[in-house]
């Protein structure tokens, strides 16, 4: 409905345009229609941008799903891409974290350890349980890493 009668001039300029890049159809032809049209049909931004000329309809075959992707949408993205990797972070920060003891004494001679707790899968030619747990110990100054 936007722009009127040359809607169906860049819905044919689009169709040409990736029927030329992706060589008569196929699977890659098939997927990039499918997220084109998906991205022109929800994307009102994108859809303007295309019929106002700041997109060649030429051009939008080549674009990723990002770059037709409204700024909200965006915005969602990102949002929850830092939110992950804030998690990831402070998962490792935790688990790393460990406490510190003197209690054993490295191959270097240092007492400057971090022990982990870790609990190993029960094994039934070893005779591991849940509830034995086992420390992982990791040198301050060397970096050595061993289990105890």
């Amino acid at each position: 409905t936007e722009g009127g009668g040359c809607c169906e001039d860049v819905a044919r300029r689009i169709e040409a345009a990736l029927f030329a890049r992706f060589h008569e159809g196929g699977e890659e032809y098939k997927a990039k229609a499918r997220s084109v049209v998906y991205n022109l049909r929800h994307s009102r931004e994108f859809r303007g941008k295309v019929l106002r000329g700041e997109v060649a309809p030429e051009a939008v075959g080549s674009l990723k799903s990002h770059d037709m992707a409204d700024s909200a949408t965006l915005h969602r993205k990102s949002a929850h891409k830092k939110q992950a990797t804030f998690d990831d972070q402070h998962f490792l920060t935790a688990r790393e974290a460990g406490a510190l003891t003197a209690m054993y004494l490295c191959k270097c001679g240092s007492r400057d350890c971090l022990m982990i707790n870790e609990h190993v899968l029960p094994d039934m030619f070893w005779g591991f349980s849940n509830d034995d747990p086992m420390h992982r110990l990791e040198c301050r100054t060397c970096g050595h890493e061993w289990r105890e």
